[in-house]
């Protein structure tokens, strides 16, 4: 399960399905990458919401892990539709993450591949003849450098951190100059204004149960 430790993390991107009727919807994705019972299997949680209305288009569950009886990684998916499917799985030499499964005429196969921060999954229907038809593919980018810089992704966040610092910056000048001298005192106003407005400025970040300012 090593070599998949490069799947961890938040992805967001998006990509586009067809169905049977090979009508193509655009959609938005999230894919939740997460390690369970210490690592020994990895737990994939995916949501899809369509462009055109806003609503959710696909909810999606995977287990993946190695199981060493049969010396083969396998994946067991299922979906909000009520579909569900237990696949054996392989990583190639390419370092691409292969899965799928039998339906009538043929089969789904999906093909996974991750370079860096960016994670590229294609899906296709293989006829039995061996003729494919790509009928998913999604282009996604790791979230797990941006999502540290989120904060900053708001004048709030802003105004919050350089209170922060300006608040370590004149409590450090407080403590190390002399007491009872003007500049004390000035550097104590700083120190108790900047802790002040930041602690308001946090009220507007923190979540209370989904509410914030």
């Amino acid at each position: 399960m090593a070599k998949l430790s490069n799947w961890v993390g938040q992805w967001e991107g998006e990509g586009w399905s067809m169905d049977e009727s090979r009508q193509k919807a655009e959609f938005t994705v999230v894919e939740n990458i997460q390690r369970k019972i210490g690592g020994m299997a990895i737990l994939a949680e995916g949501v899809g919401t369509n462009k055109s209305d806003g609503k959710v288009g696909f909810e999606s569950l995977g287990v993946l892990y190695y199981n060493n009886e049969k010396k083969q990684y396998e994946m067991k998916s299922l979906t909000a539709d009520g579909n569900m499917a237990l696949t054996a799985a392989q990583l190639n030499d390419k370092g691409q993450f292969i899965w799928g499964f039998d339906v009538p005429g043929g089969s789904i196969q999906y093909t996974t591949t991750l370079k860096g921060d960016t994670w590229h999954e294609l899906g296709e229907f293989v006829m039995a003849s061996g003729q494919a038809f790509t009928i998913l593919e999604m282009n996604l980018t790791s979230m797990g450098f941006l999502e540290s810089l989120k904060v900053f992704s708001s004048y709030l966040g802003l105004f919050h951190t350089c209170c922060a610092i300006l608040a370590m910056v004149f409590g450090a000048m407080v403590v190390f100059n002399t007491k009872g001298t003007t500049l004390h005192r000035r550097m104590g106003y700083a120190y108790v204004g900047s802790m002040v407005f930041m602690n308001l400025s946090g009220f507007g970040i923190y979540n209370f149960r989904s509410f914030s300012l």
